[in-house]
């Protein structure tokens, strides 16, 4: 479909993809392609093998530098099948996943020089960068360098690892006020 198109990037967010069976090659040599979110994506319809139906959905896409796949379930799709997503894409920087489930699917880890980011039901801004680009209201993230989330939170990405969203409820205290009438309340912490 959009294989060999110059376009940088493509918004394919109003495309009705429910009942689309397969995505094979779409993005297929699309040199000029720079960012691109699939986001919007439904792939309930895939069929066949299929694996076979997303291979190859961003091969050669020389210059593409992020994908937002957050939404799609990679794994469900493409199982344990060895598949590749991206062939040549060496100006690859950020793959956006869903859940660490999705990151660990073959054609995601062979993107060696991306950055993978698990959003774990955060929302990517394609115009921001790094762990700045994923948020979730109410919450604040803490990046892990694994999936349990254990050891020290990362502040900064680095190239080819893959680092898991860990999101906390955000507190707020609210400072109730008497207006010099009796006894002060006592200030109250919500999570918001």
């Amino acid at each position: 479909m959009f294989g060999r198109c110059k376009a940088k990037k493509i918004d394919v967010s109003s495309f009705d993809t429910s009942n689309v069976t397969t995505v094979k090659q779409m993005f297929i040599y699309a040199n000029n392609l720079e960012y691109l979110d699939l986001s919007s994506f439904s792939t309930n319809s895939l069929t066949g093998n299929v694996g076979d139906s997303i291979y190859q959905l961003l091969y050669d896409c020389s210059k593409l530098k992020s994908v937002n796949l957050s939404t799609l379930n990679l794994k469900t799709i493409i199982g344990n099948a060895d598949i590749n997503l991206f062939g040549t894409t060496p100006e690859l920087k950020t793959v956006y996943v869903k859940s660490s489930k999705d990151a660990e699917v073959t054609g995601i880890k062979g993107s060696s020089n991306a950055t993978v980011l698990v959003v774990n039901s955060g929302t990517v801004n394609m115009d921001k960068s790094g762990f700045d680009s994923v948020t979730k209201a109410g919450y604040t993230a803490k990046w892990y360098a694994n999936a349990d989330f254990t050891g020290d939170a990362v502040t900064t990405p680095e190239t080819g690892k893959t680092y898991y969203a860990s999101w906390t409820k955000n507190q707020y205290t609210v400072i109730l006020d008497n207006n010099g009438h009796g006894e002060k309340p006592t200030d109250k912490t919500i999570e918001h």
